[in-house]
């Protein structure tokens, strides 16, 4: 398990009140940093994901008619297949906007 994960595990055992957001972000930078290191294999992940969603996203979308749900949802799916594809793409750069919301 990872130093992030079981840092975060014994904090939040520690208490019996539920866990809020002072609590989950007082984590040390660098163990977040190595949480971060270790995603590296991702971005072919989101890639591939993404490249599925948009080739049955444009199927489902172009086969059915203009009003069908069917067509709605194939436009949906291609959507968040090229979402997927721009993260997959420039994996550093969104995670680099992450690690700066995290603060780390």
């Amino acid at each position: 398990m990872s130093t992030a994960a079981s840092w975060y595990i014994r904090a939040l055992s520690r208490s019996t009140d539920p866990p809020t957001l002072t609590t989950l972000s007082t984590a040390p930078s660098e163990e977040i940093q190595t949480v971060f290191d270790n995603l590296g294999g991702l971005s072919e992940v989101f890639s591939a994901v993404g490249l599925v969603l948009v080739l049955y996203g444009a199927i489902g979308w172009i086969s059915y008619g203009d009003k069908s749900k069917s067509s709605a949802k194939g436009k949906q799916l291609f959507i968040f297949g090229v979402l997927f594809l721009a993260i997959g793409f420039n994996y550093n750069g969104f995670l680099q906007v992450i690690k700066y919301a995290l603060g780390a």
